[in-house]
């Protein structure tokens, strides 16, 4: 964005290309914003496109019940340990993202409470997107003329 403006505005004042960039953010947060209104689900498309990912990976990986809400998955190469309750994989994908890992969704394969969803960090809800749109603006920049 900046680049372009560099390039085809170079002849005007600085004060102009300032209002220029200030309007340019504000409407990208005014797009993002939009965006967060067309939601409806429980995450966001990024999320829900991560999520279908690991689903379709983790397919025929067995989960076996150690104890309580522990797992042990095998993953065809490796055996990964999932706590439910604490949100942990060893693998460390599901802590590091907040998106359950393909050992956590085999898990939950095994069990009919809790759906995949519900598993996903707060962080990474809709009504988190949509509050962190709302909020953002730009401030606009004070005139010069007194």
């Amino acid at each position: 964005m900046v680049k372009n403006i560099s390039t085809s505005t170079h002849e005007l004042p600085i004060k102009t290309i300032s209002e220029l960039i200030n309007k340019l953010t504000q409407s990208t947060y005014d797009e993002q914003d939009e965006v967060a209104r067309r939601m409806y689900v429980g995450v966001t498309p990024y999320v829900e496109n991560k999520i279908q990912k690991r689903v379709n990976k983790s397919y025929n990986w067995v989960a076996r019940r150690m104890y309580g809400d522990t797992f042990e998955v095998d993953d065809n190469f490796d055996t990964k340990k999932v706590q439910l309750e604490r949100r942990v994989c060893s693998c460390g994908k599901w802590q590091k993202s907040g998106i359950p890992c393909g050992h956590t969704i085999a898990s939950l394969r095994t069990r009919t409470s809790e759906a995949i969803h519900e598993m996903v960090g707060y962080k990474l809800t809709v009504v988190v997107y949509r509050v962190a749109c709302r909020s953002e603006t730009v401030n606009p920049i004070p005139s010069l003329v007194h």
